[in-house]
């Protein structure tokens, strides 16, 4: 039988562990990535209202109502899609109508009608949810609160296979795949969304206060042909990362199959997850035929869960060094890391990572700068630099990058005088009356 949820536990984990950061003072650096949930349906006991485990919020009627309807832990089902599904491991998986007009065939006890949102979330309660969307929270039979989450890293996966109605769904469809519901508010959430016009959808990634699609989409290979295929999100709002995995079984920053990093560091205005929810909408479309998918071993994370690297960023190269030319009222502040890095700078030695307020404009790479104003002859500046690589180990240490600028020279007449004096003594070995006063 597969590992069940255990919220209360890990609640006490999380306290522990905070207790033991303070006293020990390494809570700003990294650690291994506890993992909050893992749900494979092996609790099921026939119905969503009394399975002791079952995750999905019930604190709306009419949401929870539509997802009972629609949804239903089988043991296996005839598909019209790659055959026999039966469960990705254990007993139990879970099942989803989503086309309200072309029921199920052959039929499944428990779904009477079909929906192409699931309206069902993870989270939520007692953390304050979406505050545009309030009514779609609620405690599961099991409450999963994100508020345990406290590292802002999120990280998700999940294994689910499709048949191949959602290859039919035309007009340029996007599967809301992967909704991250975020402290934002609407315009925060995050999206992963598969396109629904090929059998071999593209990979998509969303942020309304970003505005825009984050980068360019990559394709996930026969992703609708009924097999069971692995999906997993991590978001980063530390330093604005996202990555997405499609059929990844060891996960790393190395080989997601997509990445996309926010340049100034952010995800709008977003700095932790409250919830999650599993297959939304198909942008204002509706399927054209029996449309349907599964889903098993639900995993949530509060970091990268292979995390092996435990090591702060090497600075190198700091630039500018010694003096300027008088006259400098700019400069380009610069620095190298030996890994992808955010770095921050501050004019106070000694700052942690996190309390820094000042983030290199060029930043997440291994080369980073930031242009330094308001100058002025004959002063000398330093800043303090430290960095956090993108598995969340930051420098405890200071990097200086330090230079002055050189005073200004004020020339008189008499000044002159005296530099032709020396000029001409210098050449001819006399001493000249160059002002003709004897």
């Amino acid at each position: 039988m597969k590992k069940k949820i255990k919220f209360v536990a890990f609640g006490y984990i999380f306290a522990v562990f905070g207790l033991l950061a303070g006293v020990l003072g390494f809570g700003g650096s990294a650690r291994a990535a506890q993992q909050v949930m893992n749900y494979g349906y092996e609790d099921w006991d026939g119905s969503a209202d009394t399975t002791p485990e079952y995750p999905w919020a019930s604190g709306y009627n009419e949401y929870w109502t539509t997802h009972k309807n629609m949804t239903e832990v089988v043991e296996s089902y005839e598909s019209n899609t790659g055959g026999i599904w039966t469960p990705h491991s254990g007993n139990y998986f879970s099942l989803h109508r989503n086309s309200p007009d072309y029921a199920l065939n052959p039929p499944v006890d428990g779904i009477t009608s079909g929906a192409v949102n699931n309206n069902i979330y993870i989270g939520l309660s007692p953390f304050p949810s979406n505050p545009d969307y309030p009514e779609y929270g609620g405690p599961g039979r099991y409450d999963c609160s994100f508020d345990q989450i406290e590292t802002g890293e999120f990280f998700l996966r999940f294994w689910a296979r499709h048949n191949k109605g959602f290859s039919t769904i035309e007009g340029s469809g996007n599967c809301k795949w992967i909704v991250v519901g975020t402290d934002g508010g609407i315009y925060g959430t995050i999206y992963m969304h598969l396109t629904t016009f090929s059998t071999n959808p593209d990979m998509k990634f969303y942020c309304g206060d970003e505005g825009t699609w984050l980068g360019s989409s990559v394709q996930c290979q026969n992703a609708y042909d009924g097999n069971w295929h692995k999906y997993s999100l991590y978001i980063n709002f530390n330093t604005g990362v996202i990555r997405g995995w499609y059929d990844v079984e060891n996960e790393t920053a190395e080989n997601a199959t997509k990445t996309w990093t926010a340049p100034d560091g952010k995800i709008g205005n977003c700095t932790r997850a409250t919830d999650i929810h599993i297959e939304g909408n198909f942008s204002a479309k509706q399927p054209t035929e029996v449309t349907y998918h599964a889903l098993d071993d639900i995993e949530i994370w509060d970091g990268m869960p292979n995390q092996t690297d435990f090591t702060p960023p090497s600075r190198s190269n700091p630039q500018p060094t010694g003096t300027l030319s008088s006259g400098t009222t700019s400069t380009t502040i610069s620095l190298d890391t030996d890994e992808t890095a955010a770095c921050k700078y501050s004019t106070t030695a000694g700052t942690d990572y996190d309390s820094i307020h000042n983030t290199f404009s060029t930043t997440n790479s291994t080369t980073h700068s930031q242009t330094i104003t308001n100058l002025s002859d004959g002063n000398s500046y330093t800043y303090y630099i430290r960095c956090q690589d993108t598995a969340r180990n930051a420098n405890t240490d200071d990097f200086t990058i330090s230079f002055s600028i050189a005073s200004s020279t004020t020339y008189s007449i008499s000044n002159f005088i005296n530099l032709v004096t020396d000029w001409l003594k210098t050449e001819s070995g006399l001493v000249s009356d160059v002002n003709n006063d004897g």
